[in-house]
């Protein structure tokens, strides 16, 4: 189940990438879409993990990875489902 879940992220940010980005907007984008990237690996990682050190190991990316990918968003322009404001 976790590996279809990491499967779907992966597959979810090349969807993304393939989007025409905004021009002058194109280092911005790939910042927030690397951060994706990386969530969507650290993902794969925890799914993959065999030793509970490499579990924890990953969870931990993932933490800093979607808090980076979700400051990233908001400071683009990005509302937060259900936001007000």
């Amino acid at each position: 189940m976790l590996r279809e879940a990491a499967a779907a992220e992966r597959a979810s940010v090349g969807d993304l990438r393939a989007l025409p980005v905004p021009s002058g907007e194109e280092a911005t984008v790939s910042r927030w879409l690397a951060a994706e990237g990386a969530v969507a690996t650290d993902e794969m990682n925890v799914a993959t993990a065999t030793e509970a050190e490499a579990r924890q190991t990953a969870e931990q990316d993932i933490e800093r990875a979607a808090v980076l990918a979700h400051d990233l968003a908001v400071g683009y322009g990005f509302k937060v489902c259900g936001a007000q404001g």
